[in-house]
């Protein structure tokens, strides 16, 4: 017997006993409910049932599936749980039997109903397509669209990070990502290396067209059945040919994370279609609510992190009250030499604050790296003065995810100087975490960052990239980056200097920048426009 029932009012609609297969079912509830058809479920069941349907109403269980059947308030039918057991086998029978029709068999054998689980589990998946997927109805909502996914995944760099932040929740828009790893240093948590490892099972072998996305620096590729996309970025104010050429040679379209780079790739000979697609902050880690309060949750030393000296009081004395924090992966380019000079000449060894820095020299927490770190740190000081350092200290180790606000959160406000950014995460982290910020607004970073909204170092100057930062990238070599110099260490030092001191005005500034990132700057939003767009490169939306 099958059982029509709407979805909200659970008020049976229609009941007959046709054996139809799930796909006929779904066609010939269409032409019985054309505009209803999005609104119902149904319910097969292995007995007759011999009411008015008027009369009729499902009950559901914990996860969402009919339990019950009700006539007046009456249970006429309840489901077993091996009932359950078995129309679930059934039905994932039907749908694999279905989408090998529209995908390849060695696709669905790949896929399996482990992920489809694993989906129903991940804190990724929206909750408005968890029912959906607990009886599989998910597949014949909308058209599945395969797409590949190439890039890093496995280290804490940015690229690799908006990698997974994105291909992890595209499922939610009917898009089905099989990953392909550009090999790089594993640095993320078992799980997250988990959920990657199932994408890359899937088997997109004998389909024939499907986008693929280059989530990377711009490199030649071998030929793709369907569009190729890059998306990538820049943190130059100009374009290095090369960049432009193989944009231009290999790529049908590009997504860059900002107006700043769309604008650069446009006037640079980039003569792709560009589309920009701002990037975000996991609702699952950040929660607004509980920064509400910030006076009296930032500032928070957490002793599971323990820190290393650069100058100034050691820390085995303790950390100074007051703690501008920045995070960042170290290099000149990131501006190090503007943020120390510009701690050390606002600061000295009688105040009560202290630089919290939280980085890494190539990536690496190796004691050679931390002296690099060390030995710059003392360098850039020695250049404002010779002692009565302000305390600077060092966290060099790698931060999983979802310690993230943590970590955030032991600071009172965020502060970062770079030269250059594609787009820039920390900024709108700290952010979602209650911290005003003090940064630079080149680049990328002028997409959120605004005098409404932070405390603006800003730069108006151009030269041509530092030999310094050479050894980053070759597309680097000949650029121009913004010019920052004397008169930014003294806009940095005069904004640190005036939120130590007016700190809660700071944060009512903190909060505008707060309530931007999570309006517009969420890795939901951002994966959504993404998900539109691949529908339309496929000629569905």
């Amino acid at each position: 017997m099958n059982i029509v029932f709407d979805k909200k009012t659970l008020k049976v609609l229609s009941l007959f006993d046709n054996d139809f297969a799930v796909t006929d079912d779904q066609k010939m509830l269409k032409s019985m409910f054309p505009d209803k058809f999005n609104e119902i479920l149904l319910w097969q069941i292995e007995v007759k049932i011999n009411y008015n349907p008027c009369h009729l109403k499902v009950q559901l269980d914990a996860d969402g599936d009919p339990q019950f059947l009700l006539c007046k308030g009456k249970t006429v039918y309840s489901r077993s749980e091996e009932n359950k057991k078995n129309q679930s086998k059934q039905k994932f029978k039907t749908v694999k039997r279905t989408l090998q029709k529209i995908f390849s068999r060695g696709f669905f054998n790949s896929m399996g109903d482990e992920v489809i689980k694993l989906w129903m589990q991940s804190p990724y998946t929206d909750t408005s397509i968890s029912a959906s997927m607990c009886n599989y109805d998910y597949f014949f909502e909308k058209e599945i669209l395969p797409v590949s996914w190439w890039g890093p995944f496995m280290d804490a760099g940015g690229y690799a990070n908006m990698n997974r932040e994105i291909t992890f929740r595209l499922h939610n828009h009917h898009i089905i990502p099989k990953i392909e790893i550009c090999p790089t240093a594993p640095q993320i948590s078992q799980l997250s290396q988990y959920y990657v490892s199932k994408y890359t099972s899937f088997d997109f072998s004998r389909i024939k067209k499907y986008p693929k996305i280059w989530s990377f620096t711009p490199i030649p590729h071998p030929p793709h059945q369907g569009k190729n996309i890059f998306f990538t970025m820049m943190e130059t104010e100009t374009l290095h040919p090369e960049f432009a050429r193989i944009c231009n040679r290999y790529a049908d379209e590009v997504w860059v994370p900002s107006k700043h780079n769309m604008r650069v790739f446009e006037e640079c000979g980039v003569k792709k279609p560009i589309f920009s697609f701002p990037l975000g902050i996991d609702e699952n880690i950040y929660h607004k609510n509980n920064t509400e309060d910030n006076s009296g949750k930032l500032g928070v030393i957490n002793d599971k992190f323990s820190f290393m000296d650069l100058l100034g009081k050691p820390v085995s004395q303790g950390i100074n009250s007051f703690r501008y924090l920045s995070l960042f992966g170290w290099s000149y380019r990131k501006g190090v030499d503007i943020l120390i000079k510009s701690f050390v000449d606002a600061f000295d060894s009688k105040d009560d604050v202290a630089l919290l820095i939280f980085s890494r020299h190539s990536g690496s927490p190796a004691q050679d790296h931390i002296n690099v770190i060390k030995q710059e740190t003392e360098k850039y000081a020695k250049s404002i003065r010779r002692s009565n350092y302000p305390q600077i200290v060092l966290y060099p180790h790698i931060i999983p995810e979802r310690q993230m606000p943590s970590i955030y959160m032991m600071g009172h406000a965020f502060v970062h100087f770079s030269r250059g950014e594609g787009f820039s995460l920390p900024q709108i982290e700290a952010a979602a975490c209650g911290l005003p910020v003090i940064s630079c607004n080149n680049t990328g970073m002028s997409e959120y960052l605004t005098d409404d909204n932070a405390y603006l170092v800003k730069t108006d100057q151009k030269e041509i990239c530092s030999s310094e930062m050479h050894w980053i990238t070759s597309y680097y070599h000949g650029q121009l980056f913004p010019k920052l110099g004397k008169d930014q260490i003294e806009q940095a030092k005069k904004h640190m200097c005036y939120v130590i001191n007016n700190y809660n005005d700071a944060l009512i500034k903190g909060k505008k920048l707060q309530n931007l990132v999570f309006q517009e700057y969420t890795w939901d939003i951002a994966t959504k426009r993404i998900a539109n767009r691949i529908k339309e490169i496929c000629g569905k939306k």
